[in-house]
């Protein structure tokens, strides 16, 4: 039997009740053939548009009405058409009755408690805020804390039946198609879900309730039981219902699905305020899934216990959590997903916003004290003046017995305005990408600097040509020469935290004309600026690395996220502070001699060497990468945070000096 790992759900007609209804009335009324409104909004490019996110539910009114006009003039629309306007299309699909499937609800849970991937997947559009201030929410507002993964095609910039959005819901699901079951009402929009291996299950219209697709999902699921039947049920969806809908006498609460084929409007009418009406909402739906994070919970719990120094479960805190406001649990949720996902993390956490730090500053701040061996008093200070450093700011290694060393020194940046990378969706990728190019563009002109763009987005959008795209060959040029980065979808630890997502979008890299200076863009942080060149004084390559990044922070539109507390804002806790990371090549075939045939790098001898100089060892690869087979490892300081700039390239210097005092014994 297969080994399902993901249940995808469509929305509406799935977990809502089907809008189709809704759009016949309109096709009776005005005496139109059985679905000829459905279809045609399902096929139009307005809607199409709209789905997309590239239009506004204002626009699409206007392009709709264009569109019959001119399909009118051409005789490929029915005049019947023009009976119905743009408006009159958002008017009906905006109203109406449309409420959660307690069954459904059921199941999500039931696949939970399996450790099954649950995927909401749903062509929608946003909901405009004079709406939203009126208590009107998209069903995905809704739903989107019953769901482990959330897919709206407006966001996406994809949608069904488009193959390339079912390919991303196994891209961040991390899943094959053949692991997944797909369950949907349009069967234009199961069939090439099907043709890609993925199991499909059709609701139909007249299936009560989509019982029968639930049945069908148990029996596919081998046999197991995922919600109430008979009679029972329906008493439960009886009153399921009642809470949504009371008597006029009262308050009413109203849930209303829009979706010609896909997304609706949820409309929810009461007299309390906009955030009151959607905590009640979030309150009935959790009872009915006897609280979504049960099983996250117990989870946590365990990894307490068998994993001592994965610091985000050791810090994580369920008073503290049981604080938090449902939209905050979910942010926190994925701040720690790496590490419930690795148990053998060392730090287990990844910042979502710049302003994460602050907003979750009671669980933050502990596993940062403890990662940098910091007091409750440590505040960060940033110092790059190196000029009383080594020999008057001079560090030369050939005064330690050395020849010519590979030196690179970096540090990692954020920009304010926008999401940390495990925070961004594909748009804001290349929308953050594109901002970048005006910065590039004035390193380019500068004749200190010059270079190039080499980009992987495949494009910018929708149509839109990426100028700077470069071949995979080159793509494989650049990682053999350490400079662009190696494919973070291979990364397990990114992958939980959402940085890789939506690979190879927003990624890439600007070089200078001399190779020596590097900027990575969409890599765990925003950006990754860096220097390195093959010389034997580290101090040149560190003060070309203040001059370069002066230079990028006086470029209009260029502000860098910081903390009064913690220095610059970097994704991972481990880089706050300077962000810095100086490194060299060196090479140790002595005290490596017990790790070369390692595949990770791991030298027990050379890292106990190591880490009382405060010195990192990787392979000359990065991070997880093997030692070179003549010894040569990647050395760099420990410490970014609560230390200045100018000690890390200064303890660099020590520790080299130390280490070939080992090394030559």
């Amino acid at each position: 039997m297969i080994s399902f790992k993901t249940v995808i759900f469509d929305l509406g007609g799935v977990v809502f009740s089907s809008p189709i209804g809704r759009l016949a009335e309109l096709e009776t009324k005005y005496h139109m053939k059985t679905k000829t409104l459905n279809r045609h909004i399902m096929h139009c490019k307005a809607w199409k548009r709209m789905e997309t996110g590239v239009t506004n539910p204002i626009q699409f009114v206007q392009e709709y009405d264009l569109e019959i006009q001119t399909g009118i003039k051409n005789k490929s629309i029915h005049p019947i058409l023009q009976k119905v306007s743009g408006q009159l299309v958002m008017d009906t699909i905006s109203n109406g009755t449309g409420i959660p499937r307690k069954q459904y609800i059921e199941t999500i849970n039931s696949l939970k408690s399996l450790n099954i991937t649950t995927v909401a997947l749903t062509n929608n559009f946003k909901t405009k805020e004079k709406n939203a201030a009126k208590g009107m929410f998209s069903q995905a507002d809704v739903m989107k804390d019953m769901f482990d993964i959330m897919i709206e095609s407006y966001v996406v910039g994809l949608r069904k039946p488009d193959p390339k959005i079912y390919e991303l819901v196994c891209q961040k699901a991390n899943v094959l198609p053949s692991q997944c079951i797909f369950l949907d009402d349009i069967g234009a929009n199961l069939k090439p879900a099907k043709a890609m291996g993925i199991k499909t299950i059709r609701v139909m219209v007249d299936d009560v309730n989509g019982m029968q697709a639930l049945h069908e999902l148990e029996t596919i699921l081998g046999g197991k039981t995922l919600f109430t039947t008979g009679r029972q049920q329906q008493q439960q969806q009886q009153r399921f219902n009642n809470t949504f809908t009371t008597k006029s006498t009262t308050k009413s609460i109203s849930i209303s699905k829009s979706k010609s084929i896909s997304p609706s409007i949820t409309s929810i009418t009461a007299p309390s305020s906009t955030t009151r009406r959607l905590q009640t909402i979030s309150r009935h739906l959790t009872t009915a899934s006897n609280h979504k994070y049960h099983y996250l919970l117990s989870k946590i719990k365990s990894i307490k216990q068998t994993h001592p120094n994965n610091r985000a479960m050791k810090y994580f805190n369920e008073q503290y959590f049981a604080t938090l406001d449902s939209s905050a649990q979910d942010i926190f949720i994925q701040i720690i997903k790496t590490g419930i996902d690795n148990p053998d993390s060392g730090l287990g956490c990844y910042a979502m916003t710049p302003s994460d730090y602050d907003t979750f500053s009671p669980f933050f701040d502990r596993v940062i004290r403890d990662y940098h061996n910091a007091t409750a008093s440590s505040v960060h200070v940033t110092d790059w003046n190196a000029s009383d450093v080594g020999d008057n700011g001079v560090l030369d290694v050939t005064k330690l017995g050395l020849k010519e060393l590979s030196m690179r020194v970096r540090v990692g940046r954020n920009l304010i305005g926008f999401n940390l990378p495990g925070s961004m969706n594909q748009k804001e990728r290349i929308r953050f990408e594109i901002s970048m190019l005006k910065a590039f563009d004035s390193l380019i002109a500068d004749p200190n600097y010059g270079g190039h763009v080499y980009s992987l987005s495949p494009d910018h959008g929708p149509g839109i040509t990426n100028p700077n795209l470069i071949s995979k060959k080159k793509y494989n040029q650049l990682v053999q020469k350490h400079v662009m980065f190696k494919d973070m979808d291979a990364d397990p630890y990114l992958k939980s935290a959402g940085i890789a997502s939506d690979w190879p979008y927003g990624r890439g890299c600007w070089q200078s004309d001399d190779q020596e200076c590097i900027i990575w863009f969409g890599e765990e942080d925003q950006l990754r600026i860096m220097c390195m060149k093959t010389g034997t004084r580290l101090d040149e390559v560190f003060n070309r690395l203040k001059k370069m990044l002066e230079t990028v922070e006086s470029i209009e539109g260029i502000e860098f996220a910081r903390s009064n507390q913690y220095g610059y804002i970097t994704s991972c806790p481990s880089n706050l502070g300077t962000g810095m990371r100086a490194s060299v090549h060196i090479k140790v075939p002595k005290l490596t001699s017990d790790g070369q045939t390692d595949p990770h790098g791991n030298s027990p001898t050379c890292k106990a060497i190591c880490k009382p100089l405060g010195l990192s060892v990787r392979g000359t690869g990065g991070e997880h990468t093997p030692i070179g087979k003549d010894g040569t490892i990647d050395l760099s300081p420990s410490s970014r945070l609560f230390i200045k700039e100018k000690e890390i390239i200064s303890s660099l210097y020590r520790g080299i000096e130390g280490l070939m005092k080992e090394e030559n014994k």
